[in-house]
């Protein structure tokens, strides 16, 4: 969940927020299921037996997002840098949007003396050759309505109810990356309770936290089930690649 309250150096139980749980697990199966694009393998057929004990019916289901597939040195060339990073195996770039950057900024510099968050949509992609991910954050969707303290920030029914929408409205093949939030003046780490978010909502090898702290103006991203470190992350300008 996005529940979050700072640890000190030593592991402490965190409180824990179940409504918000739900409304966010919700809330995250809703725009997984939402953002779909390969059908999924019908059951195996049944036995004669089994045909003429029961009637067996099954619908074809389509699986929740799977990232594009890309060969990263053709993708790469045509993003508008001034430079090619190099994508290594077993890891991943990231890339923001300067619009969507922009965003993430003045939310969580409008008021350093709480915490704040949202969520991040764009596109997911993947070099099987290479076992490695580009991900391209082409928006950032703030959180209205959520409960902010200096030490916390949680979600709300009326935060799901407001961002839900917007995130129907994005583009088919975008899908949901991640989350954003702040640390005003505690440093740029995830903690117990966000590494908790991190492999029970996005534990995805693609789906990302970024955590800012605007007193300090220091930033970091995170990634994967684990929520580790990730220094290759890029700013490219506005507007499609």
């Amino acid at each position: 969940m996005f529940f979050k309250k700072k640890t000190a150096a030593t592991p402490i139980n965190e409180p824990i927020d179940l409504l918000a749980q739900v409304e966010e697990e919700a809330f995250i199966a809703n725009v997984l299921a939402s953002k779909t694009n390969a059908p999924s393998s019908p059951p195996e057929k049944p036995t004669t037996q089994e045909s003429d004990e029961a009637e067996i019916e099954w619908e074809e289901q389509e699986e929740v997002y799977r990232p594009e597939a890309v060969i990263a040195e053709s993708f790469l060339p045509a993003l508008p840098l001034d430079f090619l990073p190099e994508l290594r195996p077993n890891s991943a770039l990231i890339f923001i949007r300067r619009e969507a950057w922009e965003v993430v900024q003045e939310h969580l510099r409008s008021d350093v003396s709480v915490e704040r968050g949202g969520l991040l949509a764009g596109r997911a992609l993947y070099d099987s050759r290479l076992n490695s991910y580009i991900l391209l954050i082409e928006e950032a969707l703030v959180a209205p309505e959520g409960v902010e303290t200096a030490t916390s920030f949680s979600y709300t029914a009326e935060t799901w109810a407001a961002i839900f929408p917007r995130f129907r409205e994005l583009p088919a093949h975008w899908t949901l990356l991640g989350s954003y939030h702040s640390h005003p003046n505690f440093g740029v780490f995830l903690s117990r309770v966000d590494l908790d978010t991190q492999e029970n909502i996005f534990p995805h090898p693609w789906q990302i936290a970024v955590v800012v702290d605007p007193v300090r103006n220091e930033e970091g991203f995170f990634i994967g089930e684990k929520g580790a470190p990730c220094k290759d992350w890029y700013i490219l300008p506005n507007g499609a690649e």
